[in-house]
């Protein structure tokens, strides 16, 4: 079983996401961004995913697993920083990442960006994580 750590970003707010925290098991570290529906988005060093709540996460059988993308080796997550996330900061639909990645949440899709810039722009997607109408 995972250990699960609160993650506080003071000036963090968003309509979508309530909390972050910090995640450990044998294989990786994960940070959880928990939406205010329960839905969980995943980022590891090399995978972004998203949950219909944080308990599907060791369903063995992935029932709820709603999207799942691996990130080629050139676009994994730099290291994380000494509060144990990827996250610099959130509000509304869009997340910074320390490594200056961006994540942008709309209703039909979680996407990641190389560049703050390219979320603007929707350009230079990494990777897409459609969510089903």
């Amino acid at each position: 079983m995972a250990k699960t750590t609160p993650l506080m970003i003071d000036s963090a707010s968003s309509d979508l996401i309530q909390r972050l925290s910090v995640s450990q098991n044998a294989e990786q570290s994960m940070q959880l961004l928990h939406f205010r529906d329960g839905k969980i988005l995943v980022l590891s060093e090399d995978t972004v995913a998203f949950y219909k709540d944080e308990s599907s996460m060791s369903d063995a059988l992935g029932t709820g697993l709603i999207a799942m993308a691996a990130l080629d080796k050139q676009h994994h997550l730099q290291a994380m920083d000494d509060s144990g996330g990827w996250v610099k900061e959130y509000k509304a639909g869009f997340v910074g990442l320390h490594d200056d990645k961006a994540i942008l949440i709309t209703p039909l899709a979680i996407q990641l960006f190389a560049h703050r810039k390219d979320a603007l722009y929707n350009r230079n997607e990494i990777a897409r994580l459609d969510i089903p109408a």
